[in-house]
């Protein structure tokens, strides 16, 4: 398995493998014969099939098969809907947490630890941003907004069919009495 690591035009981070199945039963026949992995802090997405070559390409070569490949994953939107449901084993987690939190503190606290050196105040540099620099952040700033426009779609869905589920509960309730 091949592996690179390359930044868009955005000045995002993405790293890039080659992912084939051990057996084609188990994906769907266009991914069959392997795909391109593209995954960022962001977002994973998928191309297929493997471009010959890949390995070896420029970063121009990946940039425009990263724009064609297909978004199979919004990470950032998986933190979100993670934090959102409510999960069994969250509150016991929480609480191991908090006790190895309090056991390192009051083991720090037993053993004298030197004052760090003082932290040198930072001199004022002149910031700015050059016209390239200012591009890539306004692509950032888009990309996250969509990020977080899809999340809010997301959460409405949720909301709308838990208020779906809640309705067909009164009414199940209501046809029984």
């Amino acid at each position: 398995m091949a592996y690179r690591d390359f930044a868009d035009s955005a000045g995002v981070q993405w790293k890039v493998w080659d992912t084939y199945p051990h057996s084609a039963a188990n994906v769907r026949p266009a991914y069959s014969a392997g795909w391109l992995s593209f995954e960022s802090d962001v977002e994973r997405r998928r191309l297929q099939p493997v471009p010959p070559g890949w390995a070896e390409a420029t970063d121009d070569e990946l940039w425009e098969w990263l724009a064609r490949a297909t978004v199979v994953r919004i990470l950032e939107l998986d933190r979100i809907l993670e934090d959102l449901t409510p999960h069994p084993k969250r509150a016991a987690w929480a609480q191991a947490r908090a006790e190895t939190r309090a056991e390192n503190e009051s083991r720090d606290e037993a053993t004298e630890v030197p004052a760090p050196p003082p932290v040198p105040t930072p001199v004022a540099v002149e910031s700015s941003l050059d016209e390239d620099e200012s591009s890539r952040t306004r692509d950032f700033l888009q990309r996250t907004q969509a990020v977080v426009q899809k999340a809010r779609s997301v959460i409405q869905l949720v909301n709308s069919t838990l208020k779906g589920e809640e309705k067909s509960e009164e009414e199940a309730a209501q046809k029984g009495d």
